[in-house]
């Protein structure tokens, strides 16, 4: 006996899209096993996060920051206060004074050009990448080059290349930093640990040289927004 097929169906071909997309979403499921779904998370655009960040860290107005600091080296801590005052877009100062109130040097930033005076230890400082980041202020440097971004730990990582070789990763939450380091041939030489409130200027700052084992915090006390400053003050 003959059975003649009296319908047939023909499904509607998908897109390369679609198809793309339910394979993803059939290995992704699979991996994990039955009875568990996984939502899979587009990958991060670096370039966007980098201009959201330079949107949200950047100096919009003259600032004047009151903070404490502390230097600890080989056994030796020193302590004091200082201030720092800031003007958009890249110019910042910064004035270290001992417990008595005697001056213990002074440092500007103009851009990427660190200025430190003979009487202040050049090493005593963050390099000005790291010094921006202290103030709050995002200026990965001129030389740099964007490397890209990726989802860590419940934040993003944000990577350039330095000039001189070395990589700077920006840990980033909630699209603020809170840590940078900076790794030279797979190790961590520099690292730079941020608390963060609503204001500008972080609470807090700690920067380390692991290599010369070299810590400098600061804890800011107040910030208040001020007039334009004097110009001849960016050379200390």
């Amino acid at each position: 006996m003959h059975v003649r097929r009296l319908f047939s169906f023909h499904p509607p071909s998908a897109s390369p899209a679609l198809a793309v997309a339910a394979l993803s979403a059939v290995l992704g499921v699979a991996a994990c096993g039955p009875g568990r779904v996984v939502v899979l998370e587009p990958p991060v655009n670096a370039q966007e996060v980098v201009s959201r960040l330079e949107a949200r860290e950047r100096l919009a107005v003259p600032l004047r920051v009151v903070f404490d600091w502390e230097m600890s080296e080989q056994g030796v801590r020193v302590d004091g206060r200082g201030s720092a005052r800031m003007e958009p877009p890249f110019k910042a100062r910064l004035d270290l004074f001992l417990g008595n109130n005697e001056p213990a040097g002074s440092a500007s930033a103009i851009d990427d050009d660190l200025r430190i005076p003979t009487e202040l230890p050049p090493q005593v400082l963050p390099p000005a990448n790291l010094l921006w980041s202290a103030l709050g202020v995002f200026k990965p440097g001129l030389g740099t080059a964007l490397l890209g971004a990726e989802r860590v730990d419940g934040g993003v990582h944000l990577s350039y290349g330095l000039p001189g070789g070395e990589t700077a990763v920006y840990r980033l939450v909630d699209g603020r930093i809170v840590r940078v380091e900076v790794m030279r041939e797979g190790s961590v030489v520099q690292r730079l640990t941020l608390q963060r409130d609503d204001l500008q200027v972080p609470v807090e700052a700690t920067y380390r040289d692991l290599v010369e084992v070299r810590e400098l915090k600061l804890v800011r006390e107040s910030v208040a927004q001020t007039e334009p400053f004097p110009p001849d003050i960016w050379t200390p």
